[in-house]
Parts: structure tokens; C-alpha cells; sequence
């Protein structure tokens, strides 16, 4: 919920960005290192059909499930690492660890490419 809320906070309605679990089932101990052999190859399918323009990757789960498959990301913290912390509601600083998505966003809609790296290329 905090991660949709966010979303709509910067203007991006979730309902038209495509997010998915980086591994399609729990790990032992919810940990990437547990993950069975061949367990990552949906998502690598996934983003292989789909071509996003940009991945990000929201925690650390995902963000080596990310590299480990050799997708470039964009790290976050995952919205359950701030309701840990007592966040609810859209705060400034989840905002302003996010807004990279709302600048990828607006770059692809000038015709522009995001990369992970924060650079902007022309299609």
C-alpha cells in the first residue's frame, strides 16, 4: 500500500507501471541465497518480453535477483524498511529516495531513455 501511495504522491498512477516480484516464490528465510536453482528464470523471461526502459529494483531482494540475472536497476528501499520505521503515509524522504521514478517517467515521455546511471539518451 505505502508503495502505491507513493507512486500516486509523484504523480504516477501505479495502475500503469508494470511491477512484479522478483522471485515468484518465498525463499527460505525470505533470503535471495536459499532461492532454488532456475528459480529466477520467470523474471528473466518477464523482462526480456516486456524490454522496460527502466528497472528498478525495490529492496534488496530484488535488487540481486536483479544483478544476478544481469539486469541493470535502480535500487530502493522497500516500502516494508520504512513501515518498519513507523512510516505510514508518503514522507519526504521515501518521496525523495522515489522521485527517481517520476524523472525516468517524464524522460520517456520527452523521448529520452533513463538508465540506471542517471543518464539520459535520445531514442
Amino acid at each position: 500500500m505505502l508503495l502505491r501511495k507513493v507512486l500516486f504522491s509523484l504523480g504516477i498512477n501505479p495502475d500503469f507501471v508494470y511491477i512484479t516480484n522478483a522471485v515468484k516464490c518465498n525463499p527460505p528465510e525470505n533470503r535471495l541465497r536459499g532461492v532454488p536453482e532456475g528459480a529466477l528464470e520467470l523474471l528473466a523471461e518477464e523482462l526480456e518480453v516486456l524490454k522496460p526502459k527502466a528497472i528498478f529494483a525495490i529492496g534488496k531482494t530484488a535488487e540481486r535477483a536483479l544483478t544476478e540475472l544481469g539486469f541493470d536497476a535502480v535500487y530502493f528501499h522497500h516500502p516494508a524498511w520504512y513501515v518498519r520505521r513507523g512510516v505510514r503515509e508518503p514522507d519526504r524522504e521515501i518521496l525523495e529516495e522515489y522521485l527517481v521514478i517520476l524523472d525516468s517517467v517524464k524522460s520517456f515521455k520527452a523521448g529520452y531513455t533513463y538508465n540506471p546511471r542517471g543518464r539520459l539518451s535520445h531514442q
